[in-house]
Order: structure tokens, then sequence, then C-alpha cells
């Protein structure tokens, strides 16, 4: 575990809170089922703000890695990789099922993939990792690392404020627990 401590907090000096993109034009939600050792993750790619869908992409690897709580991107990192990989229309921010700096070493698997791909990412989650709400704020060792929107956890993952997360977040909501492109990924897992 120490490894792999070592490289979420070596990757961690990479990350960039602010953001890193003009406008949003393409948005895209990226999710993960398991069964046993193998992990399916599919990206649904949509316009934005009208949320239509323009592309869908999968990936399907076998993994021997486990999982372990903070360490998602291990697991599910290299299947949703190969899925981006696929896309022919590169989201301009893509929202992932799991947390980004709202985590114990600030490096959740949003922040992880946003840097090893080079895009813009936003983690949400339905359950809060680490840290506590106060007026809709997490905090996590005495700082702010995201957001709770009714009863969903917003984390900024790479290239996007905490601010901005928030709103393009709330912009893709519709009739959903989840933002509308994530629950689309979903969707489309099934």
């Amino acid at each position: 575990m120490k490894y792999l401590e070592d490289i979420q907090e070596k990757l961690s000096r990479k990350l960039i809170l602010e953001d890193k993109f003009e406008n949003i034009d393409v948005i895209g939600g990226a999710s993960s089922i398991s069964f046993k050792n193998i992990v399916i993750s599919g990206i649904v790619v949509c316009s934005f703000p009208d949320i239509k869908i323009l592309e869908r992409a999968h990936s399907e690897i076998k993994t021997s890695f486990p999982y372990i709580s903070g360490f998602l991107t291990f697991r599910e990192g290299p299947p949703i990789i190969s899925a981006y990989k696929k896309l022919r229309k590169k989201p301009d921010v893509l929202i992932l099922n799991c947390s980004g700096i709202c985590h114990p070493r600030h490096l959740g698997m949003a922040s992880h993939l946003g840097i090893l791909i080079n895009v813009p990412t936003i983690g949400v989650t339905k359950r809060l990792l680490c840290g506590y709400v106060k007026d809709d704020k997490i905090i996590y060792m005495g700082k702010q690392v995201g957001w709770k929107l009714k009863n969903i956890y917003i984390s900024p993952g790479h290239m996007v404020s905490l601010k901005t997360s928030l709103e393009i977040i709330k912009n893709s909501m519709r009739n959903h627990r989840l933002p509308e492109p994530l629950y689309l990924a979903r969707k489309y897992l099934r």
C-alpha cells in the first residue's frame, strides 16, 4: 500500500485546480461495473448544455487488482483510459463516478485520470469518502475539497476549479440523482 500511496502523493503535486478550458461544448460521463475480476467501463459523450448523446465507447479489462477504498484508479483506471482512447469526439470536461480531490491524499480517481489523460475532470459520488460537510461545503484537513449538492458529493478532479465544478454539475442535472452524462454512462453499461 505504501508504494501506491507514494504514487498518489507524487501525482497530487501535478494537480491543477483552476479552469483550463474556454467553453464547454462537449461533456462526458464515465462509469464502471465489475464482475469478479472483469471491469467494464463506459463513457457517454454529450453536447453541452443540452445533453444530447454524441458518442459512446466502452472497454472490458481483466484485472487482478482488488477493490480497495482510496485506490480505485488501480482497478478501474485502465478500462476507462481504454474507452477514452476509442472516442472520436473527446469531451471538454469528463465527469467520473468517483472522488476527485476529496480523497485522503487529494488524488481520487477523477484527479488521477485527469492527470494521466490530460483532460479536465470532476468526481461525483453518492457517499463521502473523507471529510465532513458544513454549509454544503466538503471540508477535509481544514480545506474545502468539494460540495454537497442534494444527495451527491462533488469534487474537482483536475483542470477544473472548485466553483466551476459545482456550476457544471448543476447545469448537468436533469431528472436523476446523478448528473445526466454520468446517469447515461451507467445506463449504457447496464
